[in-house]
């Protein structure tokens, strides 16, 4: 687990800074406190039902839990990503909604930072590509929340 991430963006979004619109390359990721925890708590347990729910596909469960026994080990050199992250929820289709909308109000509650400087608001967020959404919380995800259950 790191004190901050940064996840550069496959498509930059534009906010206003100091009266000018500028172009976002990367968000920064805060890690979460226990204000967040009804968020986190609700992503943990629903990555924590699918990974028992779904021992059978015990490749992608060994892979995620591999990478951050190896992190831990190597001071960083193998990395549980987003990838990773998004396999084991992508595992309970019924559970994708429930996790985006959490992420979704976890990237506006602080932690998300535009260029390390800006709070990420709902109408910035909406404007990310679903691709970099997906990304920027399975980051968040990997470093914050299934980091501390591994």
């Amino acid at each position: 687990m790191t004190d901050t991430k940064q996840v550069k963006l496959s498509k930059p979004i534009t906010y206003a800074y100091k009266g000018e619109n500028v172009e976002a390359s990367f968000i920064t990721l805060l890690p979460p406190t226990a204000k967040h925890i009804h968020l986190t708590g609700l992503i943990k347990s629903v990555f924590q039902k699918n990974a028992v729910e779904f021992r059978q596909n015990q490749k992608l469960v060994d892979q995620v839990a591999d990478a951050a026994e190896s992190q831990q080990k190597e001071g960083g050199e193998k990395e549980v990503g987003s990838d990773d992250v998004w396999g084991l929820f992508y595992m309970n289709p019924d559970s994708i909604e429930q996790v985006m909308i959490a992420g979704k109000e976890l990237m506006s509650s602080g932690l998300f930072l535009i260029e390390g400087e800006v709070k990420l608001t709902k109408p910035l967020i909406d404007e990310l590509s679903t691709e970099d959404f997906e990304k920027v919380l399975g980051e968040f995800m990997a470093n914050f929340i299934v980091a501390s259950l591994m």
